[in-house]
């Protein structure tokens, strides 16, 4: 008798315990697809409002947070909807920080090494582009680094943007300090066309949580637009672009 009063005893907890992760799961998805309605609502808003309001700040300060959340949904898996991971210690997220690359080394030693200033404005090129483009393999990690004219529209400034190349990124991104020199008001909440070296491509914000958040990344999707040859020689600490 007892062993049966214990056995009906199990089922009941497992029941209640279940039932509390099914309620917990439903409440979750809820959260998830509220926030994607509200995502929506404020993207189609901001549609609406015209050019240089005040308005648009005040929009894409609620729409980024959004994006970067909507971003995290379908990147990391339907498992985080029913339990969200640990969050990692101060130690593993500096450890996956660009930390020998910042903004600030491309306003100074990047663009001394490509001759360059980062940033600076020059004249846009043809459609196309100029090929091969030769970079520098830059600091103990030697990241990867080229300059390339960048604009979003044909009627906005060209400037000079150093990128990161990055064959393991899906898509080009850019930092808002480089939104801002190409005369971008507002960052733009999803991603935009633009032209790279006079090559019409998608950009996009880099990830404000991620590793290298004020880093602008040439994407693997631009490599593969222009079948992209890549040479890179350690020895002499360059690598050279070139358009197959």
């Amino acid at each position: 008798m007892k062993i049966a009063k214990d056995a009906r005893a199990n089922e009941e907890r497992y029941g209640k315990d279940m039932k509390a992760k099914d309620d917990e799961l439903k409440e979750k998805l809820k959260q998830k697809d509220d926030e994607l309605k509200l995502l929506d609502q404020l993207v189609e808003r901001r549609s609406d409002v015209p050019d240089r309001d005040p308005e648009l700040s005040r929009l894409d300060g609620m729409i980024i947070p959004l994006t970067t959340i909507t971003r995290r949904m379908f990147s990391a898996g339907p498992y985080n909807i029913v339990q969200d991971s640990p969050p990692s210690s101060p130690e593993a997220q500096e450890g996956s920080m660009l930390q020998d690359l910042k903004e600030l080394n491309l306003y100074q030693q990047a663009s001394g090494l490509l001759d360059v200033k980062y940033l600076s404005a020059t004249p846009a090129v043809e459609e196309g582009g100029v090929w091969p483009v030769e970079g520098v393999l830059w600091g103990p990690c030697k990241r990867p680094l080229v300059c390339l004219p960048t604009q979003l529209r044909a009627s906005m400034p060209c400037v000079n943007v150093i990128y990161l190349v990055d064959t393991g990124a899906p898509m080009c991104e850019l930092s808002p300090t480089a939104f801002s020199a190409l005369g971008s008001d507002v960052v733009p909440p999803q991603a935009t066309r633009g032209f790279i070296n006079g090559v019409r491509c998608h950009v996009q914000l880099c990830a404000q949580d991620g590793n290298h958040p004020d880093i602008p990344v040439l994407g693997a999707d631009y490599l593969t637009s222009i079948g992209a040859v890549v040479s890179v020689d350690y020895r002499q600490g360059t690598i050279s672009l070139r358009r197959s």
